[in-house]
């Protein structure tokens, strides 16, 4: 059975999601979910406790707002493509610099920026540089997860828990990424996603992951569904896809690539130390708490929480005097 990092094992962690429905819902059971993340993960195999709060929640109680002063160790951001309101931001940001762990997971491309609404506040940025392959194109550095896991699997590099996750959840063979090997754990992933751009002055950086092969590779296919996916000559200088940063008290680790945590993709046990990797370094040694709202939040909370009890008394005390003045007449 394959050994992975240990370290993070009892954390509070909260996951702020799109939707219960959305494709990195914790609840998406569908093979681009992250349920296996939350359960298999996180739940069982580190025995994290986890909370889940949804951007657009179906239930009250599924609220960003009602985890205000609960303490975790780290917030896990999966909202796809949706803004965060800039009370959450400022939430979030004061979280870290509490000392609070963040971890960001996104794929800013074909336009879809609106996350940078949250990382910028952190000095980091997702570049609209979406990276994909057709299926007919050949490269050494392109391979679809499924052709990955059955090697693994013939080099005797996969454990139970990644021959479960592929049984219950196997790849679509049309499925291509690029090998991308990354320092902090030794081991190559396949990748599927964008680049990001840091500000130095803004926190201390502490990793830095690159993905050279990744974009030699895209050179000959810049053209994707109609998208330009290399916008510059930048993002071929400094393909960055992992950011981790010091910020105050915390920490906060951005990735372009959440694809690799999917279901479907965590058959292959690098995408899971990987994930691991980032969860250990954000994580805090002791919960931190979630800051407060500011007062037109806080007003907004109060109103809809006691708004139905309160007209409901109004509409009791109106009668009440309707009924007087009838006895007064």
């Amino acid at each position: 059975m394959m050994e992975h990092n240990q370290k993070v094992n009892s954390k509070k962690i909260l996951i702020l999601a799109l939707a219960k429905d959305g494709r990195c819902s914790p609840e998406n059971t569908r093979p681009e979910g992250y349920s296996v993340l939350a359960e298999q993960i996180l739940r069982s195999k580190l025995r994290c406790e986890i909370s889940v709060a949804y951007l657009n929640p179906s239930k009250k109680e599924e609220r960003f707002e009602n985890f205000y002063n609960k303490p975790f160790n780290s917030i896990i951001i999966t909202i796809e493509y949706s803004t965060p309101t800039d009370d959450i931001v400022n939430s979030l940001y004061r979280f870290v610099q509490n000392g609070g762990g963040l971890l960001i997971f996104h794929d800013a491309g074909c336009g879809y920026t609106n996350i940078n609404r949250l990382s910028e506040k952190f000095g980091i940025k997702f570049r609209c540089d979406f990276f994909g392959c057709h299926e007919d194109k050949k490269d050494e550095n392109i391979c679809s997860l499924e052709d990955y896991y059955q090697q693994l699997e013939q080099e005797n590099r996969v454990g139970d828990l990644e021959k479960n996750i592929h049984t219950n959840y196997p790849p679509e063979p049309w499925k291509k990424r690029f090998k991308v090997h990354i320092n902090k754990i030794n081991n190559e992933i396949l990748y599927w996603g964008c680049t990001l751009h840091y500000e130095e002055k803004m926190g201390r950086v502490d990793i830095i992951e690159k993905g050279e092969k990744y974009h030699m590779s895209l050179r000959d296919n810049p053209i994707y569904n109609g998208y330009r996916v290399i916008p510059s000559g930048e993002a071929i200088s400094e393909p960055t896809i992992i950011i981790g940063k010091r910020i105050g008290k915390g920490k906060v680790i951005c990735f372009g690539g959440k694809f690799v945590f999917e279901n479907s993709s965590l058959c292959i046990s690098s995408h899971i130390d990987l994930f691991e990797e980032m969860l250990n370094y954000a994580s805090s040694d002791d919960p931190i708490c979630v800051p407060e709202p500011n007062i037109r939040t806080k007003m907004k909370i109060w109103h809809e929480k006691y708004a139905t009890k309160i007209n409901y008394l109004l509409g009791i005390l109106m009668l009440i005097l309707s009924f007087l003045s009838l006895l007064m007449r």
